[in-house]
């Protein structure tokens, strides 16, 4: 019994933590370790798609400024047309507006001569 209780002393048990600990470590070392080949290759391939990303952004660039000189006329074009498109409406409108103030005093015209 006295084997035992040494055994379960606390000096024995931190022994025992820091061997597992230290063996922990030694596996985790050792997987990265067999792992470290492939997660390169991986970085490389991930390395080389992002250079090919970043080397076609300097074109879309040129491409989105083409299109938005392109586009920029268009859109001045299209609030000139829009601006035209509404001061016909209103003159549409004052006409309507004009042509009924018209016919609503030909009828009081109307209704007095045929009142007399």
């Amino acid at each position: 019994m006295d084997i035992f209780s040494s055994l379960l002393s606390g000096p024995v048990l931190t022994l025992l933590a820091v061997g597992v600990a230290i063996g922990l470590v030694i596996r985790a070392l050792a997987a990265l370790a067999r792992d470290i080949p492939g997660l390169r290759i991986r970085l490389d391939q991930v390395q080389s798609q992002l250079d090919v990303q970043l080397s076609g952004i300097p074109t879309f660039k040129e491409t989105i400024k083409e299109m938005q000189e392109t586009i920029t006329p268009q859109k001045q074009q299209v609030q000139k047309l829009q601006d035209y498109h509404n001061t016909l409406l209103e003159t549409e409108r004052k006409h309507a507006l004009a042509q009924q103030d018209k016919k609503d005093s030909n009828e009081i015209m109307i209704h007095r001569r045929g009142s007399q």
